[in-house]
């Protein structure tokens, strides 16, 4: 398989050029099959829309091979590549079994990226632990040391088993809690 770098690829690839990548995900030929797919996955993030419906179609050897992309696009270093990817597998509306597993990866994309980026907006993360097979975030802390304001603290909304939250000489107003 492509290592994790290459599903970050390049920005700029015509959109005409990814449709026949597409189209060929579902060609006679194995060998045409197989490049399309690398070409896909190598072009990164430009793919990905083009792909999500390819993926909800009804040709299943187009919709497979457009899901494994996908799936590769989700170990993209570029971190907005992933969330792009899991983004669109989780809103596959033919393939609920990819859709299920994308959205719970998805969500805890989400948290770790929002208590990572709350960390260095300044907040505290404060005592973890496993309750029933669940992470959950025993205490966070947004203090006086919070650079967020509103638009740094709506990312508590991804935390999704989080106990305890101290909010206590932070800059965050009213409207933003």
């Amino acid at each position: 398989p492509p290592d994790r770098k290459s599903a970050s690829g390049p920005a700029k690839v015509p959109a005409d050029v990814i449709e026949q990548w597409v189209a060929r995900l579902d060609s006679d030929l194995f060998i045409e099959r197989e490049e399309a797919t690398r070409s896909l996955i190598r072009a990164g993030r430009p793919v990905i829309a083009p792909l999500a419906k390819a993926a909800d179609g009804d040709r299943l050897e187009t919709a497979t091979r457009a899901v494994r992309v996908l799936l590769q696009l989700t170990e993209a270093e570029e971190t907005e590549t992933a969330r792009e990817a899991l983004a669109a597998l989780a809103q596959l509306k033919h393939r609920p079994v990819e859709r299920k597993a994308a959205r719970a990866v998805l969500d805890e994309f989400r948290e770790t990226h929002a208590l990572a980026e709350i960390v260095r907006l300044g907040g505290a993360e404060r005592l973890r632990y496993r309750v029933e097979g669940r992470e959950v975030v025993g205490q966070l802390v947004i203090g006086r040391q919070w650079k967020g304001g509103d638009d740094g603290f709506r990312l508590v909304a991804d935390i999704r088993y989080l106990q305890t939250l101290s909010v206590h000489g932070a800059a965050v107003t009213d409207a933003g809690i």
